[in-house]
């Protein structure tokens, strides 16, 4: 791999419009120095790269001779790549219907342990549920809040693996729109907003309450909120400092049913200080960066998992 292995991969994204092309938006281009040295120059600052692009699809670096000579444009392979390098090929793929991997008879390593895996998407992890205790599937993941039910009475044959990750759930505000520009707003939504509660409700009291976006397993600060009431008193004295009464808000969520229940308890939650909230779900769509601070929508909330 050289420099301008580098420079052709992550061009090539932008150049062709690739479905990963917002994880590069602040790119403008890589300049090379020699050989093994380049400096990937930014529009602006981008402290993110080191989260998106980078780690993820948008900086895999591919040899820009061996592309050129299996596409002459560098572009798409479509769904058949000219190489693959572990134990499964890409058999057969239909959108939002299945994936069918089967033996790679060019892999040299341990024997894989299935001839065939059949990989179906299901957005939904309640729907994925009752698939795997129909006999649909034979592995998935499960929700947070059933996790108790399935430890306690699990289907047979099953095993549970839990395995904590670095994920996060947050409400994102909106600090452009103009009902939110006040600061006591802002402030007085971060009051209201009851998390314990929305863990129990959401998550069965599974989850992990977070204290920021540093993982409890690498921190030990922990920030204790006061009591309900407290808060909700607080929360009151900001909307008075900002002279707002019979607030509307709007915040996007995922449409699934976890994601609903939070926006919905949020949605109680806020109506407590006179905050009325228009819960909108929606569909994810996969295309890098959110854009939603550059929408009219108030807020959103938002999950990261790595």
């Amino acid at each position: 791999m050289t420099a301008r292995d580098v420079k052709f991969s992550f061009e090539r994204v932008v150049k062709l419009n690739s479905p990963m092309k917002p994880h590069w938006e602040l790119l403008d281009r890589v300049e090379l120095e020699d050989d093994y040295t380049g400096v990937i120059v930014f529009k602006r600052p981008d402290a993110a790269v080191w989260l998106v692009p980078l780690p993820h699809a948008a900086g895999q670096i591919v040899s820009e001779e061996a592309v050129l000579r299996a596409n002459k444009d560098g572009g798409d392979f479509g769904m058949k790549p000219p190489a693959f390098s572990g134990p499964y090929v890409l058999a057969d793929w239909k959108p939002n219907q299945y994936t069918i991997l089967t033996r790679n008879p060019d892999w040299s390593g341990l024997r894989p342990g299935f001839d065939e895996i059949r990989i179906f998407p299901i957005p939904d992890v309640k729907a994925a549920e009752r698939a795997y205790q129909a006999g649909d599937v034979d592995l998935t993941s499960i929700s947070v809040e059933s996790l108790a039910s399935f430890r306690s009475n699990p289907p047979p044959g099953s095993e549970i693996v839990q395995k904590p990750s670095t994920g996060y759930v947050w409400v994102g505000i909106n600090m452009d729109h103009p009902k939110l520009k006040d600061i006591n707003v802002r402030k007085a939504i971060q009051w209201a907003i009851d998390v314990p509660q929305i863990l129990d409700v959401a998550y069965a009291g599974q989850a992990v309450l977070a204290t920021g976006t540093v993982p409890p397993e690498l921190s030990d600060i922990v920030r204790r909120r006061s009591s309900r009431r407290k808060a909700i008193a607080k929360a009151k004295e900001f909307m008075e400092k900002a002279g707002v009464t019979d607030l509307t808000l709007s915040i996007d969520c995922l449409n699934d049913s976890t994601s609903s229940t939070i926006a919905q308890t949020v949605q109680a939650q806020l109506s407590q200080i006179g905050i009325s909230l228009e819960v909108q779900p929606e569909i994810p769509v996969r295309s890098g960066r959110s854009e939603w601070n550059r929408k009219e929508t108030t807020g959103r909330m938002c999950s990261y998992s790595s």
